[in-house]
C-alpha cells in the first residue's frame, strides 16, 4: 500500500504480529495504517514532518491535530481525548449485538475504555492526527 511505503521512508518500523501498526522509535510515533485510513500518534512537530512528506506524494486529507479536549472517530469506534487518558467508546451496536448474543437483551451498554498514565508518570502527552486517502 502506497502509504505504508512513505510511513516506512519516514523512519518507521512495521511490528509483524500486528501488521497494520508501524512505530518511530527515536520521535515516539505511532501509525495505525487500515486500508484508506491512517492515524498517528505523537509530538506535534513529527506528525507536521510525516504530514509534509506524505502529502507530497499522495494526496491526503488530513484532520487538524487532535489535543485534549478533542473528540473523533476512527473505524467506528468513538475516542475523547483527556488529560486523564483517552476515553475509547466502541460504536454502540456492536455492544448491543454481543448483549444479544450472549442472551443479555436488556443489557444496558456502557461501552467505554480508558487509557491512561501509571502511578507516578505524567499525564501522558498525546497527540491525534487522522489522515483518509483522498482519490489516489
Amino acid at each position: 500500500f502506497l502509504i505504508q511505503i512513505y510511513i516506512e521512508r519516514c523512519g518507521f518500523t512495521g511490528y509483524p504480529a500486528q501488521p497494520q501498526y508501524f512505530f518511530h522509535r527515536e520521535r515516539k510515533t505511532l501509525a495505525e495504517i487500515h486500508q484508506d485510513d491512517v492515524q498517528l500518534v505523537g509530538p506535534p512537530d513529527h506528525l507536521d514532518e510525516v504530514k509534509e512528506i506524505v502529502s507530497k506524494n499522495v494526496k491526503m486529507k488530513w484532520s487538524k491535530i487532535l489535543d485534549y479536549g478533542d473528540r473523533f472517530s476512527f473505524l467506528k469506534q468513538h475516542k475523547l481525548i483527556t488529560e486523564e487518558g483517552i476515553y475509547l467508546y466502541p460504536d454502540e451496536k456492536y455492544s448491543r449485538r454481543i448483549g444479544e448474543l450472549v442472551g443479555l437483551e436488556k443489557h444496558q451498554s456502557k461501552s467505554k475504555f480508558r487509557a491512561r498514565a501509571r502511578e507516578g508518570q505524567r499525564k501522558p502527552s498525546i497527540h491525534w492526527l487522522n489522515i483518509y486517502v483522498h482519490g489516489t
